[in-house]
């Protein structure tokens, strides 16, 4: 009885140390190991993500004008819809359509990108900081949109089978392993910058 009680106490944590393990191996993602007591080690992991995420931005296709118009042609013709029921099935179909899956994706990598842009800035106050972080952590907070983007745009052909968030290609195909990846990286975020610094303990 005892062995059992630790295997379901253990076993999820075991899990995702292992997924952290094989991320880390496949991918070098620098939050995984993000200690937050210093500016030059906060600076490193930003770096680190930085070119990660600037690596995979640059593996996605800009998006067509035809899709681009479609898109505001859509928004348009939703505005004008009086009958909410119409409206709602209008609404849904548009926001699994793999257009607006794309255009979302993409902004949420390029709002990590500036993010990410800011908390490298060399003349950077603290509280500036934290800000630039907290906005990095909302992208990693909404894994469900992240993945379901990713899930859409690998079916649909615009995104490669073994697409990564951060590097643009891992040996993982397994849609469900990256929200380990995000929710871990949204807990260091808080346990090791942003709850230290209402502490006073960031430097």
């Amino acid at each position: 009885m005892l062995r059992q009680c630790a295997l379901i106490f253990f076993a999820p944590v075991f899990l995702l140390s292992q997924v952290m393990a094989q991320e880390t191996a496949s991918t070098g993602l620098f939050f995984l190991e993000l200690e937050g007591d210093t500016r030059a080690n906060r600076l490193k992991a930003a770096t680190g993500m930085l070119r990660q995420i600037e690596s995979s931005i640059s593996l996605i296709a800009v998006q067509k004008p035809s899709e681009l118009e479609w898109l505001d042609t859509e928004r348009a013709e939703m505005s004008k819809i009086s009958d909410m029921n119409i409206k709602i099935q209008r609404a849904e179909k548009f926001l699994q359509s793999p257009e607006y899956m794309h255009e979302k994706y993409l902004n949420q990598l390029k709002k990590a990108r500036n993010a990410l842009r800011c908390i490298t800035e060399e003349l950077n106050t603290l509280s500036r900081e934290l800000y630039c972080w907290t906005i990095l952590l909302e992208v990693f907070m909404n894994s469900i949109d992240l993945d379901d983007s990713i899930a859409v745009l690998r079916a649909n052909g615009r995104l490669p089978k073994n697409y990564h968030f951060f590097t643009g290609a891992s040996d993982s195909n397994t849609v469900s392993k990256l929200s380990f990846v995000y929710t871990y990286a949204s807990k260091r975020i808080v346990n090791k910058i942003i709850t230290p610094y209402f502490e006073g303990n960031l430097k």
